[in-house]
C-alpha cells in the first residue's frame, strides 16, 4: 500500500531530452501518479504537484509559469488536471449547463458508501433509473466544458502575448469513460472503446497543416517523440515514433502498426488489450483461465459482438502480438532495473480519495 514502482534512474524522460536542447521545463499536475515519488519530475526545472489541487488552482498556476518563462527562451509546459473525474463535481454553471437541477443523487452516491468501494458497484446489483443515466452523462459533460476552460485560458493568454502562431499545443487524456455502456460506470475496471479511444489534438505552426483529421489509430506512447521532433530535437530510437508521417499523409491505410494497453482490473487480474488493423483483442486474467475477446472494429465499433470463438486464427495472430509485446517490455524492464519508492500519507490520501487505493 505504501510503497510502488517508480520509474528506473536509467530511463531517460523526454523533458529531459528537451532541457539538454536548451528549453525551460515545467509541469503543473494535480495527479499523484506521476508525482516526484515515481521519478516523473526527471528533467523537469520546475515541478508543481499540488495533490490538493483542482482545475481552477491549476490553471493559476499553469498561467503563472507561462507569464513567467513564455517570453524567455524556449519552454515546454505540461498541465495535468483530473477533470474530468468522479464525482463529477464542477462550478455550478458547469455542472448545470444540462444536468437537471432537480436531480438529487444516484442510488448510491459517493457520500453515502466509502470512496474505494462504490468503485465495485455495478448497475446490474444497483440498475439506474434511465433518469440518473442521463444526469450522469449531464454531469460528465459539465466537467468536460470546465477542462475546456483551462485549456481555453491557456490559448488566450499565448494570442495576447504574441505566442499563439509559433507554440505547438497538445491535448488529449489518459483514458475515458465508461457511462453504463455495458452496465458499467467510471473507468479502470474494462479497455473497452470508451475508456481507450480518447481525444488527442495538435495544434501548432508549420509543418502541423490546419484542419487535417487522422482516421489511422495511434498510441499515446508516440507523444513523446512527436513532441522531440516538432521541438527539433535529437532523439533516441525506440518504441515512441513521430506522427509526423501521418499528417503529412506518408503513412498508407493497408499498413497498421499495433497498439497496446495494459491495466489491473478491479479484482486484481492483468487486463491487456491489442489493436491490429481493424480487430482488437482483450485478455482478462493469465493462464488457461484468462477471457479472451475479440473485434472486429470496423463492422462493430461498439465492440457488441464477440468474434473469438468464429475467429481463433485472428485471435492467435494477435495473442503473438500482444506476448512479444510484453516480453519485449519485460526484458527492458530486466535492462533497466526497477526502484520503489515509499509514498507519503498525503499522497496516499490523495489517490484513495480518488478510488485508486483499494
Amino acid at each position: 500500500r505504501q510503497l510502488a514502482v517508480s520509474a528506473p534512474d536509467a530511463l531517460r524522460t523526454f523533458p529531459e531530452f528537451l532541457s539538454e536542447a536548451g528549453y525551460r521545463t515545467a509541469a503543473v499536475t494535480e495527479n499523484g501518479w506521476i508525482s516526484g515519488h515515481f521519478g516523473f519530475s526527471r528533467g523537469f526545472d520546475l515541478y508543481r504537484s499540488d495533490l490538493r489541487g483542482d482545475l481552477e488552482r491549476t490553471s493559476a498556476a499553469a498561467l503563472a509559469e507561462l507569464e513567467a518563462t513564455a517570453e524567455h527562451g524556449p519552454w515546454f509546459l505540461f498541465v495535468h488536471t483530473y477533470t474530468p473525474h468522479q464525482p463529477y463535481h464542477a462550478p455550478e454553471a458547469f455542472r448545470l449547463k444540462w444536468a437537471d437541477r432537480g436531480h438529487v443523487g444516484f442510488a448510491w452516491p459517493a457520500a453515502r458508501v466509502p470512496i474505494g468501494d462504490y468503485y465495485r458497484f455495478r448497475a446490474p446489483f444497483f440498475p439506474p433509473a434511465p433518469s440518473d443515466v442521463k444526469a450522469y452523462r449531464d454531469l460528465y459533460d459539465g466537467q468536460v466544458l470546465w477542462a475546456d476552460t483551462l485549456v481555453g485560458r491557456l490559448v488566450d493568454f499565448l494570442e495576447q502575448k504574441g505566442l499563439l502562431e509559433q507554440t505547438v499545443i497538445v491535448v488529449t487524456s489518459d483514458h475515458g469513460e465508461e457511462i453504463f455502456e455495458r452496465g458499467q460506470f467510471d473507468h479502470g475496471d474494462t479497455l473497452y472503446e470508451e475508456v481507450t479511444h480518447v481525444p488527442l489534438l495538435i495544434r501548432g505552426p508549420a509543418p502541423l497543416p490546419a484542419g487535417r483529421r487522422v482516421a489511422q489509430r495511434v498510441s499515446l506512447v508516440d507523444l513523446a517523440a512527436t513532441i522531440l521532433d516538432l521541438a527539433a530535437v535529437e532523439r533516441p530510437l525506440g518504441h515512441s515514433r513521430s506522427l509526423r508521417p501521418l499528417w503529412r499523409s506518408e503513412v498508407e491505410p493497408n499498413a497498421p502498426r499495433p497498439a497496446f494497453a495494459e491495466a489491473i482490473d478491479l479484482d486484481g487480474r492483468r487486463l491487456e488489450a491489442v489493436w491490429f488493423g481493424e480487430h482488437k483483442l482483450i485478455r482478462r486474467g493469465e493462464g488457461p483461465e484468462a477471457k479472451i475477446e475479440l473485434y472486429d472494429l470496423g463492422s462493430d465499433p461498439g465492440e457488441i459482438h464477440d468474434l473469438a470463438r468464429q475467429r481463433p486464427g485472428q485471435v492467435r495472430k494477435l495473442l503473438a502480438l500482444l506476448d512479444e509485446h510484453l516480453e519485449r517490455a519485460a526484458a527492458l524492464r530486466d535492462v533497466l532495473g526497477s526502484s520503489s519508492q515509499q509514498l507519503d500519507e498525503e499522497t496516499i490520501r490523495r489517490l484513495e480519495s480518488l478510488g485508486y487505493g483499494h
